[in-house]
């Protein structure tokens, strides 16, 4: 209630609200209520806590650094673990970086082979101090850009902030009920997958909404990794049949460039496209050429148009003509 009545009734009246997060006044109102429930029956045990492991003294926190055992390596169980968590964090920076790019005021996108080498360069370092492995997350990316952010520096500070107040107040943490942070995440998850994207789905096709619902329900049933690798095999079983591999053809000419499509072009060639996109220097035309004999994915149809709306920003007209 508290969440819901900061985001929808007093941030869009008051400017004061709109300075702080929803869910940063969710978790403080959680931190209170435990503090003045202390000692009561109302009082959540430990079970129901954050638990940080350490005092906040300087000398706790470098005790729970700790060294990697290095005769694990050996174990096919710690190989297997490794090669989950890469997947699964890939495949989250990846989406989140898509939703990110989405939600950027200034229609940027993101450098995906940066952002990936960053990220195993951080789990390494991560890893060799005891650490847990990192990944790009929508909630902290929604956060920042929901707070004004624009820089990178947002996401550093971010880190920053979040080691000093480990570091020095675990005790304030420890008293966040488990409860208050599932609230804020249910929130955030439907606010990504709200019923206006199911509408949305059955609008592109049937086919794609069973995908869709049916990787939704294969995560939820088994787990992230399985969920996916499910939704990749059924849509791979829809579409190899038509996949080709030169299906884009560019034509350049002195202030345009043309995009023709030559055969069926499938979620396959997304990858291919935004590469192509990138490399459109700015004040050029570009015409996307495609043609009624052929299906396009819905996938390129949202891509060609989240880049129209970048476009603009780099004096990039984009035409679409059918043939």
């Amino acid at each position: 209630t508290i969440l819901l009545g900061w985001e929808k009734i007093l941030q869009p009246r008051f400017a004061f609200a709109k300075l702080v997060p929803g869910a940063l006044i969710a978790v403080a109102c959680g931190i209170m209520l435990q503090y003045l429930m202390h000692g009561t029956s109302y009082e959540l045990s430990s079970n129901f806590l954050v638990a940080l492991p350490y005092d906040g003294t300087w000398t706790g926190f470098w005790s729970t650094l700790h060294l990697p055992s290095w005769a694990g390596i050996a174990n096919f169980s710690v190989w297997k673990t490794a090669a989950t968590l890469a997947i699964v964090a890939s495949l989250e920076t990846l989406l989140s970086l898509d939703a990110a790019d989405r939600m950027d005021p200034l229609k940027r996108t993101s450098n995906k082979n940066r952002e990936l080498f960053a990220q195993g360069a951080g789990n390494l370092t991560a890893g060799l101090v005891g650490g847990l492995p990192v990944t790009a997350v929508i909630v902290r990316t929604t956060a920042n850009v929901s707070a004004g952010a624009q820089k990178r520096t947002s996401a550093v500070a971010h880190g920053c902030w979040l080691l000093l107040c480990a570091m020095f107040i675990p005790q304030v943490l420890n008293l966040i009920p488990l409860a208050t942070l599932a609230t804020v995440l249910v929130l955030v998850g439907y606010k990504l997958c709200k019923p206006a994207v199911f509408q949305e789905m059955a609008k592109v096709g049937q086919i794609s909404l069973m995908i869709f619902v049916t990787t939704i329900l294969a995560i939820l049933l088994t787990d992230l990794l399985v969920g996916i690798f499910i939704g990749m095999l059924l849509s791979l079983s829809f579409t190899y049949n038509k996949f080709r591999r030169n299906v884009l053809k560019v034509e350049k000419k002195p202030g345009e460039t043309t995009i023709r499509f030559d055969h069926h072009v499938t979620f396959l060639h997304k990858a291919s496209l935004q590469q192509i996109l990138t490399l459109i220097p700015a004040n050029e035309v570009l015409v996307v050429q495609t043609s009624t004999s052929y299906e396009v994915h819905h996938d390129i149809h949202d891509l060609i148009e989240d880049y129209r709306t970048k476009a603009a920003h780099r004096n990039i007209q984009v035409r679409l003509t059918t043939v």
